[in-house]
């Protein structure tokens, strides 16, 4: 058994046993009367949810086939239901959700999609994933966050009372932190120097990183900058796809956060908040759980929703734990387990799928992805360019530098010149076919 597939193994064996902890302490006071209240529920929202999942699937597919048909117009919309599928089941039982974008980008390549398209793809998505979640993160601050204060309960930290949704602006902060280094560092290369390598260096000098941490960290921060410079410049030249994706983005977090009041409907649970206020706490939820570096959050979220949702209901305390307990787990079959269980299912009969070679395949962050695509495809360019002595002395005078760069300059270069070496190659063939041209003669 491989090393990756043992990794994959323990992640597993995690999340099944966080999650059987969530719900043992979930059942532990009140099964009985907790498995009755679910059981009891009103089918006709629990339908609503199922079609809510059915389209969030298909919008995220959506989302795949707009941004896909950029580059694949022969790209199908069961496709992108099978990928964003085979995404999810990997980003469920990964940490921090770190596996599903290189399974995406991994079944898009068995899907006759370039991986340097889709590793491009997916970035893309990632860069409209985090605005919108600002994006809706901000409206729902602005309108709730102080409302949402009275109804969310307190706990004792170093002697103090704390409110536990103050943490969701932590998530909030994390999220525009990225978001804006990243649209800091892509339209100023020296600030992106200064903050990543100076970031490093310090880390470096306080004995956090070793040599060889820095170096990675460095790599890895230059590539991201590169990756989103390139992918932004895309998409702020396709207004139509960008508009359209972000409204797709925004119904689908929409849809998806409304889960929680919608369990709350079905087992006719007195509600303090509106349709609103479900969907704002939802949100501020998921910004708390986000940080929670296990598989699936397994536990983590189950405890913050507890804790989160605890005063959103007008009962007395006896009676809370059985409303709040319920929809915790009917939240979440519906927004993890079901996600979970059909991607598997997808992940092992589709044709397209990765499948065994992929548990072999070690992950790599989605812009070490692009990287190395753009070099492997360049690599051949100058081969095949190369192939006929006379082109030699047309040969790009920065790619006759790299024998002199290390590894993670030649990938930094890659990624910053790709445009600009495409361009050079193509006035070097047709220089070249001028010469021979006026050889012939």
């Amino acid at each position: 058994m491989t090393k990756q597939r043992r990794k994959y193994i323990i992640y597993i064996a995690i999340l099944l046993i966080f999650s059987s902890l969530a719900i043992y302490f979930i059942f532990k006071d009140n099964a009985s009367l907790i498995w009755k209240t679910i059981l009891d529920a009103e089918w006709r929202y629990l339908l609503v949810a199922i079609i809510i999942t059915i389209c969030s699937y298909a919008l995220n597919a959506l989302l795949l086939l707009v941004l896909t048909r950029i580059y694949n117009k022969h790209y199908r919309f069961r496709q992108g239901v099978a990928n964003y599928m085979i995404g999810n089941f990997f980003a469920g039982i990964t940490p921090s959700s770190s596996g599903g974008q290189f399974a995406q980008a991994y079944t898009f390549s068995k899907q006759n999609v370039k991986v340097t398209n889709a590793a491009s793809i997916l970035f893309m998505a990632f860069i409209i994933h985090q605005f919108v979640a600002i994006l809706f993160s901000s409206i729902t601050f602005s309108l709730k966050f102080y409302a949402m204060t009275k109804m969310t309960s307190t706990f004792k930290l170093w002697g103090m009372s704390f409110n536990i949704i103050n943490l969701s602006l932590v998530g909030f902060a994390i999220n525009v932190f990225i978001l804006l280094i990243l649209f800091v560092s892509a339209f100023s290369k020296k600030l992106h120097f200064a903050l990543v390598h100076g970031v490093a260096n310090f880390l470096k000098k306080i004995h956090i990183f070793s040599e060889e941490k820095a170096k990675n960290f460095k790599k890895g921060m230059d590539e991201k900058v590169a990756t989103f410079r390139i992918e932004l410049k895309r998409l702020l030249t396709n207004w139509p796809i960008l508009i359209v994706s972000v409204i797709i983005v925004f119904v689908d977090m929409v849809l998806r956060s409304s889960y929680p009041y919608l369990m709350g409907l079905a087992i006719n649970a007195p509600m303090r908040g509106d349709f609103f206020d479900g969907i704002c706490m939802t949100n501020f939820t998921n910004l708390i759980t986000m940080m929670i570096p296990i598989p699936g959050a397994a536990g983590g979220a189950e405890l913050v929703f507890q804790f989160m949702f605890s005063n959103f209901m007008n009962v007395d305390t006896g009676s809370v734990q059985q409303y709040i307990s319920s929809i915790n787990l009917l939240w979440r079959i519906f927004s993890f387990y079901i996600n979970v269980f059909l991607g598997a299912i997808v992940f092992i009969f589709y044709q397209g799928s990765p499948k065994k070679d992929f548990m072999d395949v070690e992950s790599r962050p989605l812009s070490s992805i692009v990287v190395l695509s753009l070099t492997e495809e360049i690599n051949i360019g100058l081969k095949e360019f190369n192939k006929n002595q006379k082109r030699k002395k047309y040969r790009p005078q920065v790619l006759a530098e790299e024998e002199n760069m290390t590894s993670q300059e030649v990938d930094q270069l890659f990624m910053e010149i790709k445009e600009d070496l495409k361009e050079q190659l193509s006035k070097n063939e047709q220089q070249v076919q001028n010469d021979l041209a006026g050889e012939n003669k």
